[in-house]
């Protein structure tokens, strides 16, 4: 063992306090688990997601964790990477609070001497992404629910003037179809 040029620290322990502070301030969910699928290591993002403590983290199956309806859920996942399969997915579930969460979630397989020994999970939470996304969407159906059913001719146009949408009022007093405005 070298000492640390920095420290009193012997350099192993220097790099495994620093490899420990990088994965715990990676803004994602990083995890390892065996091949019985019992938790090895966790960040802090992860204990924080879920609601635990590092202990209570430690050796816990992941069954128990997700319990039986998200398990089941991530069962094909789970078994593809203990093949030595790498999956990538995005998946919607109930979190413990009955929230509707949204993750995107990446399973690596470690091998070693050609065997699958565990495997290591990173996951995104895309939640507030998602949210946005629909509100988004949610503002547009309903400006175009509007604009569709108002009773004065309308219409929205690019920078170049060229009509992107009109509706029906303005297509009646033009006298020409959407289709022949728009564009």
């Amino acid at each position: 063992m070298t000492a640390d040029r920095r420290s009193d620290v012997p350099a192993d322990a220097h790099e495994a306090r620093l490899l420990r502070q990088l994965v715990d301030n990676i803004p994602a969910i990083v995890s390892y688990w065996d091949r019985d699928l019992r938790n090895v290591i966790a960040n802090r993002a992860f204990v924080d997601y879920f609601g635990l403590t590092p202990a209570e983290m430690a050796g816990r199956h992941l069954r128990d964790l997700l319990g039986e309806e998200l398990y089941e859920l991530n069962r094909a996942d789970l078994e593809a990477v203990l093949r030595g399969e790498q999956r990538e997915f995005e998946r919607a579930f109930q979190d413990r609070d009955g929230r509707t969460r949204y993750m995107q979630t990446a399973f690596v397989p470690e091998v070693v001497d050609g065997e699958v020994v565990g495997f290591y999970g990173f996951g995104s939470d895309l939640t507030a992404r998602v949210e946005a996304e629909q509100a988004r969407d949610d503002a547009v159906r309903l400006l175009r629910v509007t604009m569709d059913n108002a009773p004065i001719g309308q219409a929205i146009a690019d920078m170049s003037l060229r009509a992107q949408y009109v509706n029906p009022a303005f297509c009646e007093m033009a006298g020409y179809s959407a289709d022949e405005l728009v564009g």
